[in-house]
């Protein structure tokens, strides 16, 4: 062990592991969305004030010529040794109690990979969305398969309790029922499940949900999965969509994260369904200047005849998912990137000329966005264009036969259809079947707990669904390469 000193505390840190991996499990970092360890989004900075390591590559991308001086160094980019000394400027941010249980008879949690969410029914079963907060899990990587990595490399225990610690602090004095969701592997981290099925193929769940569970000396329900990585928040928020909305078949139901799991429901009696790995730029994490929703990030963009403007001519801000998807369909608007995802330095907007240098589109001085970003959101356009057609394929449909498309998660608030069609997410036949839905998982919840038929129904999906290993997809890899473009998408193809 390597013996350290971090804000002047003593501590003896594992040196085959990163400082950002050792200050993790020492309580650091629990509520900063990381990029998982890429060295992309510069959110895991420590001062080093002695035993000070070379600068990485990676370092000399992300921070300034003078933070390299003042001995900033990325966390994730070196390990502890001997007699080294850091600072490390911290706050975990905890949620305050500002909400009142007495108001609901019934609380749900939502256990996203970024966030957590929760709310309840009231006694007239209105649904009343209480808070969220940064899951506490965040440092331990953005996404889920990094969940599983540090799980299985780590104590799986460590990533139980801090979950459960923020779990107890909002459900603190409730006595009415409760149920919890998120995908398969918050659930299995959450239960203290052996996460080693998650880690390998075909996945082979041992868990399917549908149960009751005590926790901390609740009761909780826990909603039937789907499969390995589409879980309990989908066949709630489907429960929410068959009773609430009730649409016409066949339609999609689609949730988009950093991990994203897509339902075909042909009938009522036959459900496909799959997941594709969309990685965390969508929640706004590993892109240059991204940031997980919040007030303060820049979640639109628009065009004027002075330019693009959203973010009321700030200097320095962050921009969120959807705000990087926005800003997108501009540049492809106005020419400023091509249909292929990359930058036309022959673009003819004036005003914008000067903004485009060194393959980087410079919004401020401080903010800009370059070909990485791009691609990383073409690599979720291209898996969101996979696991589409690959259910459509298997259900022998065409776009046209889909009569609505039911979008959830990120991409279900601060989005226009029109986007995501002009990005090739969805095809030109889904135009005007787009609806968006916000909490469809926390609300379709509430409603299986408060009625026990529903409960019955979500139950018996699990004989009727069928669940599709995309791994197993022959020519997985050439539809992807093939859908990584923001070619316009249409006739199945």
């Amino acid at each position: 062990m390597s013996e350290v000193k971090v804000n002047n505390a003593t501590f003896f840190l594992d040196p085959n592991k990163n400082w950002l991996e050792n200050l993790f499990l020492k309580g650091f970092f629990q509520e900063t969305p990381l990029c998982t360890g890429i060295g992309r989004c510069g959110k895991c900075k420590i001062k080093f004030l002695s035993n000070l390591p070379l600068v990485t590559d990676k370092e000399k991308e992300i921070l300034s010529c003078a933070e390299l001086r003042e001995g900033f160094r990325l966390a994730c980019e070196h390990f502890p040794q001997d007699n080294q000394n850091i600072i490390y400027d911290y706050q975990n941010t905890r949620f305050e109690h500002n909400y009142d249980l007495k108001q609901i008879d019934i609380l749900g949690i939502d256990i996203g990979t970024t966030t957590l969410k929760w709310g309840g029914f009231d006694s007239s079963k209105n649904f009343l969305f209480l808070g969220q907060k940064i899951n506490p899990q965040m440092g331990a990587g953005a996404e889920v398969l990094s969940r599983v990595s540090f799980a299985l490399e780590n104590d799986i225990s460590y990533l139980q309790e801090i979950i459960l610690k923020d779990i107890q602090l909002i459900w603190n004095g409730f006595k009415g029922k409760i149920g919890i969701v998120g995908n398969t592997v918050m659930m299995y981290l959450l239960l203290g499940e052996n996460i080693k099925e998650l880690s390998y193929a075909p996945f082979q769940i041992s868990l399917k949900g549908g149960i009751w569970r005590t926790l901390k000396e609740k009761k909780i329900y826990i909603p039937p999965f789907f499969g390995a990585f589409v879980g309990a928040d989908i066949s709630a928020g489907l429960a929410y969509i068959e009773e609430i909305k009730k649409p016409k078949y066949p339609y999609l139901f689609c949730d988009f994260g950093t991990n994203g799991e897509i339902v075909l429901v042909k009938d009522k009696d036959d459900i496909l369904c799959t997941s594709v790995a969309l990685g965390p730029a969508l929640e706004g994490i590993g892109l240059r200047f991204g940031a997980s929703y919040n007030k303060e990030a820049i979640s639109s963009f628009f065009l004027s005849l002075d330019g693009i403007n959203g973010f009321n001519k700030k200097e320095k801000f962050r921009i969120t998912g959807t705000g990087y998807l926005s800003l997108i369909d501009i540049f492809l608007k106005i020419g400023i990137v091509n249909r292929d995802g990359h930058f036309n330095n022959q673009f003819n907007f004036k005003r914008l000329k000067n903004n485009l240098r060194d393959s980087c589109f410079y919004l401020t001085k401080y903010v800009f966005i370059d070909e990485k970003d791009i691609e990383e959101i073409l690599k979720v356009k291209a898996a969101i264009n996979l696991g589409i057609i690959f259910l459509l394929n298997k259900a022998k449909l065409k776009f046209n036969d889909i009569s609505s498309v039911w979008i959830s998660g990120v991409l279900g608030c601060n989005l226009v259809e029109d986007i995501l069609i002009n990005l090739g997410f969805f095809p030109f036949e889904f135009e005007n079947k787009i609806k968006f839905i916000e909490n469809s998982a926390l609300k379709g919840l509430c409603l299986i707990l408060a009625d026990k038929t529903i409960r019955k129904n979500v139950e018996e999906w699990l004989q009727k669904s069928t669940y599709y290993n995309l791994s197993n997809f022959s020519d997985f890899l050439q539809y992807f390469v093939k859908a990584m473009n923001f070619n316009f998408w249409r006739n199945n193809s």
